[in-house]
């Protein structure tokens, strides 16, 4: 439950299911084990993530500190990312019911969807911060 009573855990998983229909987005070698594990090619993966390392430099602090994953908005960040043996999840923009910019978010599903070292897609950070929780009944548009 978030701060206002809502229960915005099926609107993610919704939108996830959402986001992979519309840009064929599954990553390629990632799934999840029937016991909720990440697997990456068969083998489980914990995600150790941090929100931000936009440079290389931080890229390889943050990878001699233990993380193994960040989140990046392009796929010359994936590629940034990868090369200091992280992986990456990707942003694609925070929106509400009414604003959700398809295009866009089909757009950069599709630019790093292929690359090896992509984990997964963040559709909201914080949502029981926000009051623009995508809902199944927005996502179905």
């Amino acid at each position: 439950m978030d701060t206002m009573g809502r229960d915005w855990r099926g609107s993610v998983a919704c939108g996830a299911l959402a986001l992979s229909v519309l840009a064929g987005a599954a990553v390629s070698g990632v799934e999840v084990a029937a016991d909720g594990t990440l697997l990456l090619e068969g083998r489980r993966v914990f995600p150790i993530e941090i929100y931000r390392a936009g440079t290389d430099e931080a890229m390889a602090e943050v990878a001699s500190h233990g993380f193994n994953t960040v989140v990046v908005g392009s796929r010359e960040a994936v590629e940034r990312a990868a090369s200091h043996g992280l992986y990456a999840t990707v942003g694609v923009g925070y929106h509400d019911d009414d604003n959700i910019d398809w295009g866009r978010i089909r757009q950069r599903v599709q630019d790093v969807m292929d690359h090896p070292a992509v984990l997964g897609y963040v559709l909201i950070d914080e949502p029981d911060l926000r009051d623009n929780v995508a809902t199944p009944t927005g996502l179905d548009r």
